[in-house]
């Protein structure tokens, strides 16, 4: 048993009391005006520290569906390779070697005639490939058909295909950030 005396106290309560809206306006009116913007801090970190797991998860659902789509037209042009494709004639190819040499392009490029596409179409970077409409190669001159094939090379010749990859990644992984898409 503890003796009553000088040195003994009333318990303590470990509750703080209960404080009313007029009460806690008081307070905000005694604190000193210095502490004001390192609690809008505190206020501010908390709020981040709860909405921080939702932008995340927000951000992976987003890298993922555009990540989805992405490889979803790597597959359809990898497939026009080999849909409904004719090749043309040797008058088209001597034209394109021709323009090669002139462009000091040394890879080798499949030119081919395609069903599957409306406008002339170039992709690949190891292998490459222009793929010309039929109605290309019937309903313009050889003039208008050389211009066309040069400007199909031209994209080859300044790496469009592998910059547009590196363009395309950058866009999904930074998607939120309204400066990327400006």
């Amino acid at each position: 048993a503890v003796p009553d005396g000088p040195n003994n106290s009333a318990p303590i309560s470990v509750s703080a009391p209960i404080e009313s809206p007029a009460d806690s306006a008081r307070a905000r009116t005694l604190l000193p005006q210095s502490s004001i913007p390192s609690l809008i801090w505190v206020w501010i970190s908390r709020t981040c520290q709860q909405i921080a797991p939702w932008a995340c998860l927000g951000w992976a659902l987003g890298v993922a569906g555009l990540t989805a789509r992405l490889l979803v037209e790597f597959a359809y042009t990898r497939s026009l390779r080999g849909r409904r494709i004719v090749p043309v004639d040797k008058q088209l190819r001597s034209i394109l070697s021709k323009l090669a040499d002139r462009m000091r392009f040394t890879r080798p490029v499949a030119l081919l005639q395609s069903g599957c596409v409306e406008v002339p179409v170039t992709f690949g970077w190891l292998r490459p490939v222009i793929l010309l409409p039929a109605c290309a190669i019937t309903g313009l001159t050889p003039l208008q058909i050389e211009a066309v094939l040069a400007h199909e090379l031209a994209h080859l010749r300044r790496y469009d295909y592998p910059l547009n990859l590196i363009q395309t990644m950058i866009e999904t992984t930074l998607f939120y950030h309204p400066a990327m898409w400006w």
